[in-house]
């Protein structure tokens, strides 16, 4: 792993949620792929995202928040 990958994984894992902002697909896709093998050893992952297609792809629980209020929980 480079210098600038470990970089961003450590930011990921102390909670930065924009470690993601700017990156290409392939390596938006790769950042996630990451997340999903710290989430598989048992790191808790927790993200705010806009892309409800590519939340349902990765995640095992997905809320929707509106205005303070949850809208779906699941």
């Amino acid at each position: 792993m480079n210098f600038t990958a470990r970089k961003v994984e450590r930011a990921c894992l102390r909670g930065i949620a924009a470690g993601a902002a700017g990156l290409d697909l392939a390596r938006e896709l790769a950042l996630f792929d990451l997340l999903e093998c710290r989430r598989a050893v048992g790191v808790c992952v927790i993200m705010a995202m806009h892309d409800c297609n590519l939340a349902a792809f990765y995640a095992t629980r997905i809320m929707g928040i509106q205005k303070g209020s949850v809208l779906f929980d699941g």
